[in-house]
């Protein structure tokens, strides 16, 4: 490496290379990146000719101006490239060394200023390969405790920011540890007007009456505007006001979706209204006849035939679950499916519990309970063990490339180990997210009691979530037989 750089420096040609994470950080941390970059270059008698930035996470691998930095150089412009550190090129591991070992190749070099990496230095390729594995690594876990602690503060009331609902305002409090937190409290004033919101649609208004009601008193929405339909749809669908706090329900752009991993809090937030009212309004929310692109079975049914996911499909004549791998498709009828699985739910999940002896029922369940997490744990124990020979692999290389071994060798191996690393996380993370409940029988009558709501409502959230807790899939054989496999909490 020593010599192919000698070869060039009398026509270095410099270009310099600043990255931010996000286009909201400010100008200045370019700014102070490339006066680090300049001192360096001058140290080694070398002038900046041109300067490169983008402000975007260094995940993306198609940033527009390091993309165009790539490209020059290849053309012969610059033969070496300033950065303030290797993270900044990509954060994204062993495939950015992959990258900066072919400019090398192509006589194109990489200065870090930070911790004084010099491509002059004996040293230099190695401490560059750990900073660039070591920092993709160190990303991940970033993003994976970011999700933790938010978790975390969702499971224990704490409000998530943004603009609280209507009838709630933002109070700080302090967690077990002494730090500041923020909780909603109820706004009197503006609970009073929610109460009557539900009560009268409870009651029959229509959204229009009460709209214009509450716009002829000067009543102004939790933005400061008249209310209008999205605004009063909002209020009438927010379990918060029974006191549900649901976090992670849907994702960045589309929150209306359900996730199965979604946390469910009750009692996590001061309740303006009760349960009982919050259902009565529900009932009107839909009515028996589902909207046209609502499908409560959408990744619940599959091909008895062939096992593929069967999708919704809507019609001006019929609507239904099709497998779109057959031709012509096979299809079933949405409402005929959809009513035999809320039919089941009535009859093999309601009507078989309100039979049986409560206290035996739960009995049962929570033995079984018992034996699935002993089993988990078991699943777990030998996960961690194979997590810990991974990382001592992961170990090994880096040593290796302390001793000089050629980066080449070890790179592909690297990437297969941390895939494995972080294949085992995620089993890890399931089994320890997914946790068998323990019932008592209040729980379990309280359980039956919200199934029935939901099928007398027929309200589409409410019936989504029952088929989720009690389906894991219903089956369409080549017969048109129906068949419906329980959860295995069921």
């Amino acid at each position: 490496m020593k010599e192919e750089l000698l070869k060039v420096l009398d026509n270095i040609r410099a270009c310099a290379y600043a990255r931010v994470s996000t286009k909201h950080q400010s100008d200045l941390s370019l700014d102070a990146q490339f006066t680090e970059i300049e001192r360096e270059a001058n140290r080694y008698g070398m002038k900046i000719i041109q300067k490169y930035s983008d402000k975007e996470s260094g995940k993306n691998t198609g940033r527009k101006n390091f993309l165009k930095m790539l490209e020059d150089c290849r053309e012969g412009l610059y033969n070496v490239i300033f950065v303030h550190d290797f993270q900044r090129f990509g954060r994204g591991g062993a495939s950015d060394e992959v990258l900066i070992e072919e400019l090398q190749k192509e006589g194109i070099f990489t200065i870090s200023v930070n911790g004084g990496v010099n491509p002059l230095d004996d040293i230099a390729e190695v401490l560059r390969g750990m900073n660039l594995i070591l920092g993709g690594w160190e990303r991940k876990k970033i993003a994976s405790r970011t999700a933790h602690r938010m978790r975390s503060y969702a499971e224990n009331g704490f409000f998530m920011g943004g603009l609280p609902p209507y009838g709630y305002k933002v109070i700080e409090v302090k967690d077990p540890y002494g730090k500041k937190r923020k909780k909603l409290e109820i706004d009197e004033e503006k609970a009073s007007v929610v109460k009557e919101i539900f009560t009268r649609f409870a009651d029959g208004d229509s959204y229009d009456t009460i709209i214009d009601s509450l716009n002829k008193r000067g009543i102004k929405s939790q933005r400061g505007k008249e209310f209008s339909k999205t605004s009063l749809y909002d209020i009438l669908h927010n379990k918060k006001y029974y006191g549900v706090q649901v976090y992670a329900k849907g994702t960045k752009r589309q929150h209306h979706i359900n996730r199965k991993d979604a946390i469910i809090v009750q009692g996590a937030i001061p309740e303006i209204i009760t349960e009982e009212l919050w259902m009565r309004a529900a009932q009107r929310f839909r009515s028996v006849v589902p909207r046209k692109n609502e499908y409560l079975l959408s990744g619940f049914i599959f091909c008895g035939i062939c096992g593929y996911r069967m999708e919704g499909s809507g019609g001006t004549k019929m609507v239904t679950y099709r497998c779109l791998r057959h031709k012509p498709s096979r299809h079933i009828s949405r409402n005929k499916v959809e009513n035999y699985v809320i039919e089941y739910l009535k009859h093999e999940i309601i009507e078989k519990l309100e039979n049986d002896n409560i206290e035996d029922t739960v009995s049962i369940m929570n033995e079984f309970a018992r034996s699935l997490d002993k089993n988990k744990e078991q699943k777990r124990a030998g996960l961690v063990k194979k997590l810990n020979e991974t990382i001592e692999s992961e170990n090994k290389i880096v040593e290796a490339i302390k001793k000089g071994i050629n980066l080449d060798s070890v790179l592909k191996e690297s990437a297969k180990l941390e895939e494995e690393r972080e294949e085992i996380n995620e089993k890890i993370k399931i089994l320890d997210r997914d946790k068998h409940e323990y019932i008592t029988a209040e729980s379990l009558y309280n359980r039956i009691k919200e199934l029935k709501n939901a099928i007398k409502s027929r309200e589409y959230e409410a019936l989504r979530a029952a088929i989720r807790y009690y389906v894991e899939k219903v089956i369409i054989m080549d017969n048109g037989y129906i068949q419906i496999i329980p959860t295995s909490d069921n």
